[in-house]
This record gives C-alpha cells, sequence and structure tokens, in this order.
C-alpha cells in the first residue's frame, strides 16, 4: 500500500496579527522609555534673585546705588555692583564696589552684606587711603521670595556702614558714616524653564497617548 506524506504547514500568522503583536512591542518599549527618562528629569533649578537698591542715603548726604545677586539656599552673593557718591567726598570720594575692585568678606548671611575694596585707594588731594569697607545690615533675612526691605546700620561696628583709615600729613583720619533712609527691593526673574530632558518627557508621553489609541484601535 503506497502512504502519502503530508506536509505539514506552519500556522499562518494574518497581517492583523501581525499588526497587533508589532504595536504592543512598541507601546511596551514605549512605556519603559518614558518611565526611565521621566524618573531623570526635573525642572531647572531657579536663578539666584537680583535685589536693586532705592533710594539709600548717608547721614553725610552721600548717596548709595547698585544691585546685586543673593542665592538664600546657598547663602551665596554675586554680580555685586554698588556705587557711593555725593556727601564728603574730600574723605570719602566717590567709588564703585565690584568683584573688579572689591571683595566679600564676613560677616556675610541672609542679614547681612560686607565688602572691602582690594587695594588702597588714592585719593588725588592730600589724603592716601586704606582699604574702604562697606557694611550693610538688612531689616530682615534676604529671601529667594523676594521682597522690598530696609537696610539698617550695622550694630556690631558701631553704627558705621562705611569707613576707611586716612593717612595724612599730621594724624590719622578715620572718616565715617551711617544709612540715615533706604531699601533693596527684589527684581522679578523668569519662571524657572524646564530642562531639555523634561520637554522630550512630555513630548514622549504625548506620543505614548496616540500610540494606545492606535493599539486600542488595532486591536477591536
Amino acid at each position: 500500500m503506497l502512504k502519502f506524506h503530508t506536509e505539514q504547514k506552519l500556522p499562518s500568522t494574518s497581517p492583523r496579527r501581525f499588526k497587533k503583536a508589532l504595536l504592543f512591542t512598541a507601546f511596551t518599549f514605549s512605556t519603559g522609555a518614558i518611565v526611565a527618562l521621566l524618573s531623570s528629569s526635573n525642572p531647572a533649578s531657579a536663578a539666584p534673585l537680583s535685589w536693586v537698591f532705592q533710594d539709600v542715603t548717608f547721614d553725610d548726604d552721600g548717596i548709595l546705588f547698585g544691585s546685586f545677586d543673593y542665592d538664600a539656599e546657598a547663602n551665596l552673593y554675586s554680580n555685586f555692583s554698588i556705587t557711593v557718591t555725593g556727601g564728603n567726598t574730600t574723605l570719602l570720594p566717590s567709588f564703585s564696589y565690584s568683584p573688579a575692585t572689591s571683595f566679600l568678606r564676613a560677616p556675610l548671611d541672609a542679614t547681612n552684606l560686607s565688602i572691602t575694596s582690594n587695594d588702597s585707594i588714592v585719593d588725588t588731594g592730600l589724603f592716601i587711603t586704606n582699604r574702604r569697607n562697606l557694611f550693610i545690615e538688612f531689616e530682615q533675612p534676604l529671601t529667594n521670595a523676594g521682597g522690598s526691605i530696609g537696610i539698617l546700620n550695622p550694630a556690631g561696628i558701631g553704627g558705621d556702614a562705611e569707613f576707611n583709615a586716612l593717612r595724612a600729613s599730621v594724624s590719622p583720619v578715620f572718616p565715617r558714616r551711617g544709612f540715615a533712609s533706604g531699601t533693596v527691593v527684589s527684581v522679578p526673574v523668569p519662571e524657572s524653564v524646564p530642562e531639555p530632558s523634561f520637554i522630550l518627557g512630555l513630548i514622549a508621553l504625548s506620543s505614548l497617548g496616540l500610540g494606545s489609541t492606535a493599539f486600542r484601535k488595532a486591536k477591536g
């Protein structure tokens, strides 16, 4: 008797089933990628707040103006640019405190800003000045919330906000002056801009929603 061998055929995969499997694989991969992306992304940290001096006067009729940046979380001052002028310009000539001419010194915290000039300042008059010093005490601690805060004369150094020692031909002179009025006001800063990874996460999340919709349609 002759025996006929029938050829076994592998089950065929319909285009519809193949499409479902492909969409499911893409859906699963996208979910894992998005979870990993979002877990490592966060908005960019806020920049230090800028503060501007307003209507600051000394008790000798001199004035102070300028600005500085302060990060309350890190207790870090930067980008200070403060000019003093007017008043007794013979003993306290006009001067600009900045990183190019001066350095920050203790006390330095949310309620105190202290600056000293880098070098002795040579005046064109009869006096040669030693390092110039500026001490500012704030009525309330500076915070990253901003606001308007009054300035005070530092109590710890006898109430003198600015002083230096002059060497004259006869005897040393110690010109000094205190604040009469004034405030510091925070400058509004733009809202935090999300980091690129955070933006990519949002785009991927939107793509996931579209993929999920397509998968449901193909399944149905």
